[in-house]
C-alpha cells in the first residue's frame, strides 16, 4: 500500500519537473518566439470592404473585410467573426453571408483578437407583386369615365403593403386615357387612376 502512494507520489514530482523543464527552456530563448494564437500581432487594423450596406427583406450578401499589418499586409491565420446587432433584423453567418430577415437597421460587427469595426445595414421591404385593389372587370360607354377608379396594390414577400413604389399605366387595347398616367403607392400600398 505504502509503495503505491509513493509511486504515485513519484510519478507527479517528475511530471511536474519534466514540465518545469520544458518551460524553462521554452522561455529561456526567445529567438525564436512565435505568436500564440489568439494574442494579436502588433499594428493590425480590420478593413472591410464597405461601412454600409443596403438590401431587401430576403435577400442576402456577402460581406468582405481582411486582418492586415501596419503595412497593408494580411495577417497569415487571422479569422474575422462577424456578429450582427438584431438577429431579429439580419444575420451574419460566420462566412460573412449577411441574411436580411425584415425591415429595419442593425449593426454589424467584424471582429479579429480584440479589435472590432462595424458596418451598418440597412434592410428595407421591396415589392413583391402587384395586385389589382379595385376597379376591376368594368363596363362602360364609349369616351365617358369609368365609374370606379381602377386600383392596384404593391405588396412585399409577406403580403403587406409597400409604399412609394413608382408604377406606371398605359393602354393597351381599346383607346382612353388613363389620368395620372403615372405615380407612387400610398401608404396603404395603393395607387387609384381612372380610365
Amino acid at each position: 500500500m505504502q509503495l503505491g502512494r509513493w509511486k504515485l507520489s513519484r510519478t507527479r514530482s517528475i511530471a511536474v519537473a519534466v514540465a518545469a523543464m520544458a518551460v524553462g527552456v521554452v522561455s529561456c530563448d526567445s529567438s525564436d518566439a512565435v505568436t500564440a494564437p489568439g494574442d494579436a500581432p502588433e499594428d493590425i487594423r480590420i478593413v472591410l470592404s464597405t461601412d454600409s450596406v443596403q438590401l431587401a427583406e430576403g435577400d442576402t450578401v456577402e460581406l468582405k473585410g481582411s486582418v492586415v499589418d501596419g503595412e497593408g499586409r494580411p495577417v497569415s491565420g487571422a479569422r474575422i467573426t462577424w456578429i450582427s446587432s438584431d438577429t431579429a433584423i439580419a444575420t451574419v453567418t460566420s462566412d460573412g453571408k449577411l441574411i436580411a430577415r425584415q425591415e429595419g437597421s442593425v449593426d454589424v460587427s467584424a471582429s479579429a483578437y480584440s479589435i472590432i469595426e462595424r458596418l451598418r445595414a440597412l434592410i428595407y421591404r421591396a415589392a413583391d407583386r402587384l395586385q389589382i385593389a379595385g376597379g376591376n372587370d368594368q363596363k362602360g360607354a364609349a369616351g365617358k369615365q369609368l365609374a370606379t377608379p381602377l386600383q392596384v396594390k404593391v405588396v412585399d414577400r409577406r403580403g403587406q403593403p409597400v409604399a412609394g413604389v413608382p408604377i406606371g399605366f398605359s393602354v393597351t387595347s381599346g383607346g382612353g386615357r388613363i389620368e395620372p398616367a403615372s405615380g407612387s403607392t400610398g401608404s396603404n400600398g395603393v395607387l387609384s387612376v381612372r380610365w
